[in-house]
């Protein structure tokens, strides 16, 4: 997804500004600063719990409190 956007100059496949593009280049960012080999990314329904999920949101939740 990034890719596309990035090589589209951060447009959608429909030619549309991607939203939240501030955000987009954040994590763009800090993406970069991983081996991108050991990186798996999956789409979750939100209502599925597993210990990874549920860990990941517990930091999450942590930070958006700090």
């Amino acid at each position: 997804m990034i890719k596309s956007w990035k090589k589209r100059d951060w447009k959608t496949a429909n030619g549309k500004p991607v939203a939240n593009q501030e955000l987009w280049h954040d994590i763009d960012r800090e993406l970069a600063k991983f081996d991108s080999s050991k990186l798996k990314f999956a789409w979750l329904r939100s209502t599925v719990s597993d210990a990874g999920s549920d860990f990941v949101d517990s930091l999450l939740i942590k930070r958006m409190d700090e």
